[in-house]
């Protein structure tokens, strides 16, 4: 690199002869100048190693940019063409290119920026955020009580039609229990008629029986003690034989 700068140096040095008497010292100096900025600028401060595909790809980058920087310095210095600003001019567009083309501003390192600014962008509310929405919503929502319902004039009309199905229902419960009541003591009375007739049957049964029965016999013993609590010894013989005759 410094070699290359050394010869554009001598370069222009040899135009400006030609084209100039010697006494352009300050120009040559302004040059000089131009050029140490360009050599501090295209010689970045040290940086890690990076892979061999980067390091080849800067180096590229920067041979085309000072292949063209030559050529156009070539072109631009021809005779009768102005030194001081054309030099100028040449030594801001080669500083704009190299700095577009620099290290600090790959696309691998714009991408990651440009990445990380629109995930920042679009990263969704955090559950702070979520919380503070919910609760501004709840207090919303529940400072609004429900509105009670309207209150309707009362209506005579309704009311007496109220109190007269009231009454009806109530009279047809009463009914419905006297007819429970009246059917319960009907079924009682004919189950009673029942057992007396049937009592009745065996009545005469029980009457031989007892005429049978040795009361000497296990029988007859356990029987004299069954009819011990009973008032003749007939009506406990006619319980004993309806037991039986139901068992």
């Amino acid at each position: 690199m410094d070699e290359f700068l050394a010869q554009l140096q001598a370069e222009f040095a040899q135009k400006q002869q030609a084209m100039s008497p010697p006494a352009s010292t300050p120009g040559e100096s302004e040059l000089d100048a131009r050029l140490a900025e360009l050599k501090a600028k295209v010689q970045p401060p040290s940086q890690p190693p990076r892979s061999q595909m980067s390091e080849d790809k800067s180096a590229g980058a920067l041979d085309s940019l000072l292949s063209e920087f030559k050529s156009e310095f070539q072109s631009k210095t021809a005779p009768n063409a102005p030194q001081s600003s054309g030099m100028d001019a040449m030594l801001a567009e080669l500083k704009s290119e190299f700095s577009s083309s620099s290290p600090a501003a790959n696309p691998d390192n714009q991408l990651a920026q440009l990445k990380a600014e629109y995930q920042q962008k679009n990263t969704p509310s955090t559950q702070g955020g979520v919380d503070e929405l919910l609760g501004n919503l709840k207090s919303k929502f529940g400072n609004q009580k429900p509105a009670p319902p309207p209150i309707r004039a009362a209506d005579p009309r309704m009311d007496k039609l109220l109190g007269e199905l009231k009454s009806e229902f109530k009279q047809q419960d009463l009914d419905a229990q006297l007819e429970r009541e009246q059917t319960e003591k009907r079924e009682q009375f004919l189950a009673q008629k029942q057992r007396e007739r049937r009592r009745e049957a065996l009545k005469s049964k029980a009457e031989q029986w007892l005429k049978k029965l040795d009361p000497y016999s296990d029988e007859g013993f356990w029987f004299e003690q069954f009819a011990s609590s009973y008032e003749s010894r007939l009506e406990a013989a006619i319980d004993y034989l309806e037991a039986l005759a139901n068992s």
